[in-house]
């Protein structure tokens, strides 16, 4: 509870305390005084509390570094982290829906790329704006990205992504495969790409499915897997999926190491930038990964 106190001045002072925060200010009136404390302590409560004295020396920058101490870069994200050099250095207290329209204008103008390029921008930068509120406790608002999307959505400035039609071609799929047999990858171990690729192809299983399957979940009987709470537009739990183990997907589940509770006991980011860094090694132009369900559901 807000403490409520008469100054000698015969005016009303508010003192706040509530999860570390402490926030104190003066009033002509005890309903103003009480107004001014319930809101405090509802922002404070949802996170959304801004004060500029916490965030007048927190960059954009600071966050991608603590974000990237932590986590490991998806290949898209990691792009995107590039182009908000624009706005690295601003300091949170004044990253506001009209500076990250004024960054979304720059990037079409100077580089000219497409709202959906763009819209993938402002989807990451919620994802630090987040990752600051939630994870390092910064009080800066729930609500700036959405105001932000909605602004620069009616600018014309985003637009939802064009689905991708992109597949490799079997020239591809052969250079990539080599490579990962090969001295010059297999003289450096970690990731069996080879299997990763080929499960991933035989799943049509998003990269973070596949590092998330457990030896639990599989039925050596009917050769298949269950997907826990997988990707759903709408649910966010308890959407679980048996998957058929089709081809040589279930002989390469048994010939992974039981080692862990996963049977890829991988990180999804460093598949990504394992693959984005063959690719660029080989010249092969625009694959990504996630590409390869498209060519599940091209082979069956």
């Amino acid at each position: 509870m807000a403490a409520i106190t008469k100054t000698s001045s015969g005016k009303f002072r508010a003192q706040v305390r509530r999860k570390g925060v402490s926030q104190a200010k003066t009033f002509n009136t005890k309903a103003e005084a009480k107004r001014w404390a319930t809101t405090q302590e509802y922002q404070i409560d949802r996170q959304d509390w801004n004060d500029p004295g916490l965030l007048k020396d927190t960059t954009l920058q600071d966050v991608i570094e603590h974000y990237k101490a932590v986590k490991v870069l998806s290949n898209a994200m990691s792009t995107s982290v590039n182009n908000l050099t624009y706005l690295q250095l601003l300091p949170l207290s004044r990253l506001t829906t009209e500076k990250i329209a004024e960054f979304a204008q720059w990037r079409v103008d100077t580089h000219g790329v497409k709202p959906q390029t763009v819209g993938m921008d402002i989807v990451h930068l919620g994802n630090l704006i987040k990752y600051a509120r939630l994870k390092m406790k910064l009080p800066i608002s729930s609500d700036l990205i959405k105001d932000t999307r909605a602004e620069l959505k009616s600018e014309g400035l985003i637009c939802p992504s064009i689905e991708r039609t992109r597949r490799p071609s079997q020239a591809e799929l052969d250079k990539l495969m080599e490579y990962w047999q090969s001295p010059a990858y297999t003289r450096f171990p970690g990731l069996p790409m080879v299997d990763l690729v080929t499960f991933a192809i035989g799943t049509c299983m998003r990269q973070a499915e596949i590092c998330r399957i457990r030896w639990a979940d599989l039925d050596r009987d009917n050769k298949c897997v269950t997907i826990r709470d997988r990707k759903h537009p709408t649910k966010k739990k308890g959407n679980d999926q048996v998957i058929p183990l089709l081809g040589n997907s279930f002989e390469i589940v048994e010939a992974q190491p039981q080692t862990d509770a996963r049977i890829f006991p991988f990180i999804s980011g460093s598949i990504s930038q394992n693959f984005t860094r063959t690719c660029s090694k080989l010249n092969i132009v625009d694959l990504h990964f996630h590409d390869f369900r498209r060519e599940h559901n091209h082979e069956h």
